[in-house]
């Protein structure tokens, strides 16, 4: 926004940078003046302004506080993003749901395992989303396994990968799931319908995360 000096009041480029704030307050909005005054800086940022730009203006500066503007306003994008997408996890507003959900916000601020028990349909993969979603894990990925559908015969590779050449068909080497989880989140859903025997090897390394 260009700030003249001498037209109307000497500060319509404040009135509309205060119009601009009412209508669209998260706008990232860069004055432009040839006036160098204090008092004209201070009260155009105090007034919602992200910066302040003296004409005439060097090139590589000016450049530099755009892209701080727009940096910025993606920041709060993300921001709002992120809350509208929380919003859609909370599918009730009981105390029970609540606690459940305030519980969860505290152990995704850790690398803490996590049981979740509850019965079919009750949302433990929602709230396991949840998890990761709030954890600073939410960049890497989520790996949902479904334990009660894997067959046992290849459960240790699915889980754990496998290299070339370790069975007939084993053409490169393969990641696991544990290891296609690496820095982020791991939901190993149904263990209780895992074999007891294989059971102690997935306590084995949830215990040793090696």
């Amino acid at each position: 926004m260009n700030y003249r000096i001498g037209f109307e009041d000497g500060k319509e480029g404040l009135y509309f940078l205060k119009e601009i704030k009412k209508l669209s307050p998260k706008t990232t909005v860069i004055l432009m003046t040839a006036f160098g005054k204090v008092e004209t800086a201070v009260e155009g940022l105090k007034s919602g302004a992200f910066d302040y730009v003296l004409k005439p203006w060097d090139n590589d500066k000016l450049l530099e506080t755009v892209k701080k503007g727009v940096d910025e306003s993606r920041k709060h994008q993300k921001k709002n993003a992120t809350k509208d997408n929380i919003n859609t996890y909370f599918v009730g507003t009981s105390p029970a749901i609540k606690k459940a959900y305030s519980l969860a916000e505290k152990v995704a601020k850790t690398d803490a395992n996590v049981l979740i028990l509850g019965e079919n349909g009750t949302g433990k993969y929602v709230l396991a989303h949840y998890i990761h979603f709030v954890s600073n894990r939410k960049e890497n990925a989520f790996v949902h396994v479904d334990l009660g559908a894997l067959n046992e015969n290849i459960f240790e590779s699915e889980l754990f990968g496998y290299a070339k050449g370790a069975f007939t068909d084993a053409k490169t080497d393969t990641p696991g799931r544990f290891e296609s989880a690496q820095n982020g989140t791991i939901f190993l859903d149904e263990i209780g319908n895992v074999p007891l025997h294989l059971q102690a090897k997935l306590l084995q390394i949830i215990q040793t995360k090696t």
